[in-house]
């Protein structure tokens, strides 16, 4: 809990999170836009088919991994959370002007089964990528090699951990959340 109080980075990720969900929900409610027939091909295609979200979560973690072996690819990670929170907040506005709190209640659903998991380790993985990215720098500053090392091992640890992790979840994913979700498709019905 302490890590959580006394660490800027996470209090600024979580900041960035959230605002972007903000942003996302004020998008859609400005514009408006009428998706009603991808809410159709959604709802058919949560009837008859998996969520296969293996390669796109793997893919993604490992790229956040890569990328966070060098300060530029920092930008671009939080970019990314960026982007995912506005999908996230444009998605549920657009639940709830279709379908009211039904709609917002099935959308919750959504992301509980689906992508919770992923978002949690993704902003969990950026503050540790951000907080390695820190060290490293640190590292360089006061030329201590043992010491990059040992910072690279961990954090390489923590990733393995981590897409450990997602393999379970996309597991979870690919054979149950859909058949759960069918059960309360009726609420955007």
């Amino acid at each position: 809990m302490k890590f959580f109080k006394n660490n800027f980075v996470v209090k600024f990720i979580l900041a960035l999170f959230l605002i972007s969900i903000f942003i996302g929900f004020f998008l859609y409610m400005a514009y408006k836009p009428d998706l009603t027939s991808y809410i159709d091909n959604f709802k058919e295609l949560l009837t008859t088919t998996r969520q296969n979200t293996f390669l796109f979560n793997i893919g993604i973690i490992s790229l956040v991994f890569v990328l966070s072996l060098s300060i530029i690819g920092i930008p671009i990670i939080y970019f990314y959370v960026f982007y995912e929170g506005v999908c996230t907040g444009f998605t549920a506005a657009l639940f709830l002007a279709l379908f009211g709190f039904k709609g917002i209640t099935f959308y919750s659903l959504f992301i509980i089964l689906s992508k919770i998991v992923y978002i949690l380790i993704l902003l969990y993985f950026l503050a540790m990528c951000t907080r390695f990215d820190l060290k490293i720098i640190q590292n360089l500053i006061h030329k201590s090699k043992d010491d990059l090392y040992k910072n690279l091992t961990n954090h390489f640890y923590r990733y393995i951990i981590i897409f450990t992790v997602l393999i379970l979840n996309s597991t979870f994913i690919y054979f149950f959340s859909n058949k759960i979700l069918a059960k309360f498709i009726n609420l955007i019905s």
